[in-house]
């Protein structure tokens, strides 16, 4: 099999990438499909998908005439019609990101397996395919800290922290939409540990409207005390308009001062 060699197109990385680029009048969240579908399904999807890494029109027709035997969601759809295209680059870029998708899907579903090398492999694999890639990886990570066994908990933590601040986002797109308090203390002790660029998403979330979320983030920094915790406080204590966040930014400040 021939493998596409990125050198004789144009930069691998913009087009893989890029498939955050790809029309989302109708977004699919692709961690749901995963958690709801037969793996029989998703394994077949992942490696009809892969064969548009290909040269082969031969493997792509396979491919095609595959994926004609599930249901597809929008961003799919949206490509295998661009894979028809008769210019030649919106052809190639639509193959790469095709290719992309069922990496994508692949590396996901191995946080669902119970080897700790598999997660380090899928998520470095995930880190190489752009900001949607890694958005899909987050969430996914994130359903973890609702197992019962403490060693995926800890696990999905050990990998969020390793994305470092391209995971910083991701982050705060989960905690803010999920429901389950579990996530978001988790998640809230993941955030402080991404390095010193969370610092001002942390405080822009703190500063927020919404209560719990600002005060839990203020426990994990309590925690895990990231070298700007102290001037954070300082900040929050002084400015939020909410007595029981100033509160409990100064008691935490308090504590921090006095060790």
């Amino acid at each position: 099999m021939r493998i596409f060699k990125p050198i004789a197109f144009f930069v691998a990385g913009l087009i893989i990438s890029s498939c955050s680029s790809i029309p989302k009048k109708e977004p699919f969240q692709v961690v749901e499909w995963l958690r709801t579908t037969e793996p029989n399904i998703i394994e077949f999807i992942s490696r009809k998908l892969l064969l548009f890494e290909t040269d082969d029109p031969l493997r792509w027709q396979e491919a095609k005439n595959g994926l004609k035997q599930v249901p597809l969601w929008p961003q799919i759809i949206y490509l295998l019609k661009e894979v028809e295209s008769t210019e030649p680059r919106r052809a190639l870029t639509a193959r790469w990101k095709l290719a992309c998708y069922g990496k994508m899907i692949k590396h996901l579903k191995c946080f669902d397996g119970d080897s700790l090398a598999e997660w380090n492999a899928a998520r470095q694999e995930l880190a190489q395919l752009g900001s949607e890639a890694i958005e899909n990886m987050v969430e996914m990570l994130s359903h973890k800290f609702m197992a019962r066994e403490l060693k995926y908990r800890q696990w999905a933590a050990e990998e969020l922290k390793t994305i470092g601040p391209a995971g910083i986002q991701p982050v705060l797109v989960v905690i803010k939409k999920t429901e389950h308090q579990e996530i978001i203390e988790s998640l809230a002790f993941v955030l402080t540990s991404l390095g010193p660029e969370a610092e001002t998403p942390l405080r822009d979330a703190i500063m927020g409207n919404n209560l719990n979320l600002s005060l839990t983030l203020i426990k994990a920094l309590a925690v895990t005390r990231p070298y700007y915790s102290t001037e954070l406080l300082e900040y929050i204590s002084r400015n939020h308009k909410h007595p029981e966040v100033k509160t409990k930014a100064m008691e935490v400040l308090a504590t921090l001062r006095k060790e």
